[in-house]
């Protein structure tokens, strides 16, 4: 008895062509990845904070160390009871960090309450020209970033890559919990 085999080499030829494929894709895509040309639109990351004295610290640490020319990052203090808003100000003399401290009588009414206000704290910055989004001109690319989150060096050029694409209005992008290796989860 004897057994053709034949479409297994046909079939192995196949998946080995598909791997070819995949690799070929994948340095285009590199080669996109490193490309750093194209439009840079200014960006604004506004983070609400709430008794974040624990982490604050690292993630503003990271967040003015970021490799992209313009941004800023506004911290919304949301009436926080410990250091927060202190250690948040040690950071505004970078040039990249505002803070912004909500007073008692409006705190606490919620994360989308927090970021209405950062929200409306950038237009205002935008139109008295405030020295921190000094050169931001036409569209600015606004981000939400949680006080105990940390961002890759490069992120933002990423974010700037992907909204190059005219159909993109939206970026959702992994991030690092600076505390993650302090919890059980």
């Amino acid at each position: 008895m004897t057994v053709d085999v034949t479409w297994l080499g046909y079939f192995m030829a196949g998946v080995s062509l598909y791997y070819v494929v995949l690799f070929v894709l994948s340095l285009d895509a590199l080669e996109r990845r490193d490309s750093r040309g194209g439009p840079r639109p200014p960006m604004a990351l506004i983070m609400p904070a709430h008794n974040e004295e624990a982490v604050i610290g690292d993630t503003l640490e990271s967040l003015v160390r970021l490799e992209y020319d313009r941004y800023v990052v506004i911290v919304v203090n949301d009436g926080s009871t410990d250091a927060t808003g202190e250690l948040a100000r040690g950071f505004e003399a970078t040039g990249r960090v505002l803070v912004v401290d909500r007073p008692p009588e409006v705190a606490g009414q919620g994360k989308g309450a927090v970021l209405n206000e950062g929200y409306n704290v950038l237009n205002r910055m935008l139109a008295e020209q405030h020295p921190l989004v000094a050169g931001f001109a036409g569209d600015v690319v606004v981000g939400v970033m949680d006080a105990d989150g940390e961002l890759e060096p490069d992120a933002l050029d990423e974010v700037a890559r992907l909204f190059a694409d005219p159909q993109v209005g939206g970026v959702q992008m992994g991030v690092i919990i600076g505390n993650a290796r302090g919890g059980l989860i």
